[in-house]
């Protein structure tokens, strides 16, 4: 894939921080993590927001009635 510019002191911290030996590893483990984030994020928001009357309307009465 594309190389990334990463400011060199932020990845010895992050390696220091995180355990793994390889800059690879760590940034992997980073991006599953900040993917996770993002899809529990727009999971909380889906289950949070309030859902429009007319799709309450049309789930209460299907058929039109």
């Amino acid at each position: 894939m594309a190389e990334i510019k990463i400011d060199d002191l932020l990845v010895e911290v992050a390696l220091r921080l995180s355990g793994h030996r390889e800059a690879n590893d760590m940034v992997a483990q980073a991006v599953t993590e900040y993917v996770q984030r993002l899809q529990h994020q727009e999971l909380i928001s889906f289950l949070t927001d309030p859902m429009p009357i007319s799709d309450v309307e049309a789930i209460a009465h299907p058929t039109g009635e």
